[in-house]
C-alpha cells in the first residue's frame, strides 16, 4: 500500500530541512512523537544511519517503533525504514524538497506493507489524517525560517575500487559449503550451524549484487572478516590447528558435538548447539568484526553510525536462512507444532514466537553493532594516546 501527501511550505528547502530532520523541531509541528536514539553519520539531525523512535497515539492507544535513515541528501531527499515494533513486512518513507517560486514543494510517499491485510486498511485510517494534519503543521512553524547550511556527502559504496572484494566474497562461500557439506558426510552436528552459515554468506552476497545494500563494499569486507574468526576456532576445536579455540566456540562446538547432559531428545541437542553457535558468532565475533573493518576501511571516510542502515535492513537475511535451514533438518528435530504451523503462519509471527521461545535476534544484532561501535572508539583512542606518547618521546 502507498501513501501520498503534498504540503507547499512558505521556506526554502535548506530551511525546511531542520524541521524533518531534527526531532526538537519535528516535535513542534508532527502529531507523533520523535527521538533520536542513536546519531547517524556526522553526528547531525538527519544523518544516514541515525536511529530514531516514533511514539504514535491514536484512538487511546499508543504505537512505539523503530526508524532508520537509509538515504539523505540535506535540503533534498531523506528516506526512512522501520526496522522494529511494527508487524510489517515492509515499511520505507520518503521525503522530497523541490524548490518553487514561493518556498518548497514538500512530498511525503510512505510504502507498507503489514503481515494481515486488515492491519494496512487500518494504518490508513490512522496515518492518513494525522499525516495531513501534521503538515499543515509544519508551513505554520517554518514560516520564514532561515535556511541552514550542511556537509553534504555523496559516498555509497566502494565495491568497484577493488574488485578483490567480491573475489574474497565467493570464495568465502565456497569454502563455507565445503566445511558443510563434509561435516554433513560425516554426520557430524556440527554441520547445522555451517550450513547455516553458508546460506547467510550466500544471501549477504545476492543482496550486493541486487543493490540491497547501499554500502556493498563494507558488507563484503565483513563477510571473510567473520569467517577468519569462525574457520581459526573450528580448526583449532578439531586439533586442524594448534592452540585451543576461544571459549564462546569451545562451548558451542562441544554442545553441537555431545549435546548437554540435561537433553536427551535429537531436537534438544540440534536447537541448544545451533543456539550456541549463533550467540558465540553474534554476541562474540560480529562486533570485532565490524570494529575490525571499520577501523581498516571506514574509519577515514565516514563515522561508524552510518553503517547502521545497511546492518538493520540485513535483518530478513537470517529469517531466511533460518527457513533454508529448516527445510533440510529431520522432522524429528523439530517440534510438531513447528513443521505444522510454519507454512501457515506469517513470517513476522514466526520471528516474534523465535525471539520469545529460542532467540531474539534482531534485538541481539542491534546490541552487536552498538558493541562494535564501542570497541572501535576504544581502539582509536588507545592508537591515538600511543601516537601522543610517541611523539613527545
Amino acid at each position: 500500500m502507498k501513501l501520498s501527501f503534498e504540503q507547499h511550505l512558505p521556506a526554502s528547502p535548506e530551511a525546511v530541512w531542520p524541521f524533518i530532520t531534527d526531532p526538537d523541531r519535528m516535535n513542534l509541528w508532527s502529531l507523533a512523537m520523535i527521538q533520536r536514539l542513536a546519531a547517524g553519520d556526522g553526528g547531525a539531525p538527519g544523518g544516514i544511519g541515525e536511529l530514531r523512535r516514533v511514539t504514535v497515539r491514536s484512538l487511546g492507544s499508543v504505537v512505539r517503533f523503530d526508524e532508520v535513515i537509509e538515504h539523505a541528501t540535506p535540503g533534498r531527499r531523506l528516506v526512512y525504514r522501520v526496522v522494529a515494533g511494527l508487524p510489517v513486512r515492509y515499511h520505507r518513507g520518503e521525503i522530497t524538497l523541490a524548490p518553487t517560486e514561493t518556498g518548497t514543494l514538500l512530498r511525503w510517499d510512505v510504502e507498507y506493507a503489514f503481515s494481515l491485510p486488515g492491519l494496512s486498511i487500518g494504518a490508513q485510517a490512522v496515518l492518513g489524517p494525522q499525516l495531513k494534519s501534521s503538515l499543515a503543521g509544519l508551513a505554520r512553524v517554518c514560516e520564514d525560517a532561515p535556511p541552514a547550511s550542511y556537509q553534504r556527502s555523496g559516498w555509497y559504496d566502494d565495491s568497484d575500487d577493488d574488485p578483490r572484494v567480491w573475489e574474497d566474497a565467493e570464495r568465502i562461500l565456497v569454502e563455507q559449503r565445503a566445511i558443510a557439506d563434509r561435516l554433513e558426510a560425516a554426520n557430524d552436528r556440527k554441520q547445522w550451524f555451517a550450513r547455516v552459515y553458508e546460506y547467510v554468506t550466500e544471501t549477504q552476497i545476492a543482496y550486493c549484487r541486487t543493490g540491497r545494500t547501499s554500502h556493498r563494499g563494507w558488507v563484503l569486507r565483513l563477510i571473510p572478516r567473520f569467517h577468519d574468526y569462525y574457520i581459526d576456532n573450528l580448526r583449532r576445536f578439531t586439533g586442524e590447528a594448534e592452540g585451543p579455540a576461544e571459549h564462546h566456540w569451545h562451548g558451542a562446538f562441544g554442545a553441537m558435538e555431545r549435546g548437554h547432559p540435561r537433553l536427551r531428545s535429537p531436537g534438544e541437542i540440534f536447537a541448544h548447539g545451533l543456539l550456541l553457535g549463533i550467540r558465540a558468532h553474534v554476541e562474540q565475533d560480529l562486533p570485532r568484526a565490524l570494529a575490525d573493518v571499520y577501523l581498516s576501511h571506514y574509519a577515514h571516510r565516514c563515522c561508524y553510525g552510518r553503517l547502521r542502515a545497511d546492518y538493520l535492513l540485513m535483518n530478513g537475511i537470517f529469517r531466511y536462512s533460518a527457513d533454508r535451514l529448516l527445510e533440510r533438518v529431520p522432522r524429528a528435530y523439530l517440534p510438531p507444532l513447528a513443521w505444522m504451523l510454519g507454512p501457515m503462519v506469517p513470517p513476522e509471527a514466526r520471528d516474534a514466537l523465535m525471539a520469545r521461545r529460542f532467540y531474539d535476534m534482531a534485538t541481539a544484532r542491534r546490541v552487536a553493532f552498538e558493541r562494535g561501535g564501542t570497541l572501535a572508539r576504544e581502539r582509536l583512542t588507545r592508537k591515538t594516546h600511543c601516537s601522543q606518547l610517541e611523539a613527545t618521546g
